[in-house]
């Protein structure tokens, strides 16, 4: 499909298509490009009806989606528009059919006033306009939008979904086989596994008697490098694809991964353990002639993981530890052995890797509170997200070509457990709304007779209700993979406030319990998540990044942005009120549970509590209950006098999640109820961008 260039305009917009752009009365809004395309598309249908399956041919030719990208690409949009769906002056639904553009479009501006010409018309001028667009619009949008490639929302598909630990997974330079490291149920031996990627089918590579593997591929795909510990050492294996002797090329030392093979074929760098060191080093070998070199020789507390070469061979991205808290993302250059620094988030990152002819890096991070996939230009700048329906993807590695993706998703299975409280501290009442998939996030309501949560038990993680005195759960959300957040009740129990990300950032919304409907409550630029009511029901809490960081603010429920009222200054990102209307609330980057004094001063009310663990901990009538791993991992309650100390009230069997709200408790404390993880699984899922 071809496309035009040069700007026109829509209704009252100028649109800029190279630009990626909107503008109206210097008001320019940045659409992406999927949103583009959807625009284009309907501008050179002449105003006629657009079916659904025609947009899906069309925009996400040759890639598997669901109908909800579509939906979400159409919302953003009439959103850039100000375009409201039930009267629209921009887009028109069709129900059951598609949609039409009913704004007046005019080709050239600026040179001359052109005369509008009404979407709905279908006369000589709609065919002077599709003259234009398939003279002007022969370049397309492809080279011209490059950076704006990985822009749209993806839907990935499951490529590996074995029992246990799929690890240390990479993809061909073309793109067209997965290679990974498995341990087959019942072996204490790892192997690398090979998987073509377009028909699923899968084949043992290596056969070994080592728990190492970690395969990785050559720059033009004809070998294949490993581990393996042999005859009592460990060592680095290249053989070919094709069958033949393996040949030692480099030895490793306790525990070797991160492989990764220089563009030129020259050098292997991993990560690993050398003795004296105590953390983790970038180490290259030489193929040709077996030397070993460090990278870089930073400071002993200070680790370096994940190389990824650039691929004109200029630069290694790598990302760097400091006392085994957080991270960032570092470039060696090696022209001159200079290191810069890319990122300052201080975050757990989970893997990186270089897309997008060398432009671009891709990495997953919980920077911005819940985990996602980010990416930020190699040279340094602006970091934004890559839009995947996945709540954790992790370790990102693109084909040569950049068009697509393997990743590992972490997909823990999540069980919600009750306590109660007796004369002699808590007992443990068993599992409550019992299923084979994931339940999460808890809230109890006020008289704590009912329970809201998030489930995939349905396939997508939706919003679920359940009635404890009865235990019939019940689907309350059906937002077709949106990612969803932290349901909480209002005092009275007849809404749910909660975040999604629907249209691109999180917006937090309201949902009415007896007819399911969910209102927008607010949607800022950025992120709006984490949303709780006030006790007395008059206000929302949230936290948002719209200032720059993340702060927590509060908003009269039925209030508009001139009323927002800032709560913290120095971070928030999760707040709990107290029952004489004291605040609580945690950060997303710094241990503890915090608390603002009378004086408005933010103090530390709990030490103890990890900086992941901002969402587990409760806020009783009488203190708090917290999760605490300083010594294993178990919940205490402190009350609010800080001079009586905590008391140890339950040590949860199974691992807590991390980076999510795990527990929740009626005000008196009598009834507690905790997530906890049963089984901690992975999929390798595959993304295609084009």
């Amino acid at each position: 499909m071809n496309f035009p260039t040069k700007p026109f305009k829509v209704g009252d917009w100028i649109v800029e298509p190279d630009l990626l752009r909107i503008s109206k009365n210097g008001d320019a809004r940045k659409l992406e490009y999927k949103t583009m395309e959807i625009l284009l598309y309907l501008v050179h249908s002449q105003g006629e009806v657009v079916s659904k399956k025609e947009l899906h041919d069309e925009v996400w030719a040759d890639v598997y989606v669901t109908d909800n990208a579509l939906t979400r690409a159409i919302s953003r949009l009439r959103k850039a528009f100000d375009d409201d769906p039930v009267n629209p002056q921009y887009i028109d639904t069709i129900s059951k059919s598609g949609y039409r553009l009913v704004a007046p479009v005019e080709l050239e501006i600026g040179a001359r006033r052109a005369m509008p010409i009404q979407a709905a018309s279908v006369g000589k001028y709609w065919i002077w306009v599709l003259a234009v667009i398939l003279v002007v619009g022969g370049l397309g949008l492809v080279g011209i939008m490059s950076r704006a490639e990985f822009s749209g929302f993806y839907d990935p598909i499951p490529v590996s979904t074995l029992i246990g630990p799929e690890m240390g997974h990479a993809i061909s330079p073309d793109g067209k086989k997965m290679s990974f490291t498995y341990m087959d149920p019942g072996s204490n031996n790892s192997n690398v596994y090979v998987k073509l990627l377009d028909d699923l089918s899968q084949s043992k590579f290596t056969d070994l008697n080592s728990h190492q593997a970690y395969g990785i591929w050559s720059p033009d795909g004809n070998h294949m490098a490993y581990a393996s510990v042999e005859d009592g050492t460990c060592g680095i294996y290249k053989v070919s694809i094709f069958g033949g002797d393996k040949v030692r090329i480099g030895d490793c030392y306790r525990s070797p991964e991160d492989f990764v093979w220089s563009p030129d074929g020259r050098t292997i760098a991993f990560t690993d353990y050398k003795p004296p060191h105590q953390q983790r080093r970038i180490i290259f070998i030489d193929i040709e002639t077996l030397k070993t070199t460090f990278a870089s020789n930073p400071a002993a507390n200070v680790g370096d993981r994940d190389p990824a070469f650039t691929p004109d061979n200029k630069h290694l991205i790598f990302r760097r530890v400091v006392n085994n808290k957080g991270g960032d993302i570092y470039k060696l250059q090696f022209s001159d052995s200079s290191i810069t620094r890319l990122t300052f988030d201080n975050a757990r990152i989970l893997g990186h890797d270089v897309f997008d002819d060398g432009q671009q890096i891709a990495f997953s991070s919980n920077r911005g509170g819940p985990w996602a996939l980010w990416k930020l230009p190699v040279a340094g700048g602006e970091i934004s997200r890559i839009y995947l329906n996945d709540r954790v993807p992790t370790e990102p590695r693109f084909s040569l070509d950049g068009k697509r993706m393997v990743y590992r998703s972490l997909r823990d299975q999540v069980r919600l457990w009750a306590m109660e409280k007796t004369d002699s501290g808590y007992s443990t009442l068993g599992i409550i709304s019992s299923s084979t998939r994931a339940d999460m996030q808890p809230c109890l309501s006020t008289d704590g007779n009912k329970l809201v949560f998030i489930s995939n038990r349905s396939g997508n993680f939706e919003i679920w209700a359940n009635d404890l005195r009865e235990n019939n759960p019940t689907k309350l959300t059906s937002l077709s993979g949106s990612f969803v957040n932290m349901p909480s009740w209002s005092p009275g129990g007849q809404e749910v406030v909660y975040d999604a990300r629907i249209e691109g950032d999180n917006a937090i919304y309201v949902l009415d319990i007896a007819s399911k409907m969910s209102r927008t409550f607010i949607d800022l630029e950025g992120d709006q998540v984490n949303a709780r009511y006030s006790r007395d029901g008059k206000f929302i809490y949230f936290a948002s990044d719209h200032s720059g960081s993340w702060q927590i603010w509060k908003m009269p429920v039925f209030g508009s942005e001139k009323d927002l009222i800032q709560i913290t200054n120095n971070g928030g990102y999760h707040l709990q009120e107290g029952p004489n209307q004291e605040l609580y609330f945690s950060r997303a980057d710094t241990v503890g549970i915090w608390r603002i004094s009378g004086n408005g001063r933010e103090e530390m009310f709990i030490g103890t509590s990890g900086e992941l663990d901002w969402g587990s901990w409760a806020v009783l009538n009488s203190g708090i209950i917290y999760l605490d791993r300083s010594n294993g991992r178990s919940f205490h309650h402190q009350p609010f006098n800080k001079l009586d100390p905590p008391m140890l009230i339950a040590t949860p069997a199974k691992p807590i999640q991390v980076a999510n709200p795990t527990i929740t408790a009626t005000a008196d404390g009598s009834k507690v109820i905790m997530s906890q993880i049963e089984n901690s699984e992975d999929e390798l899922m595959m993304v295609d961008f084009l």
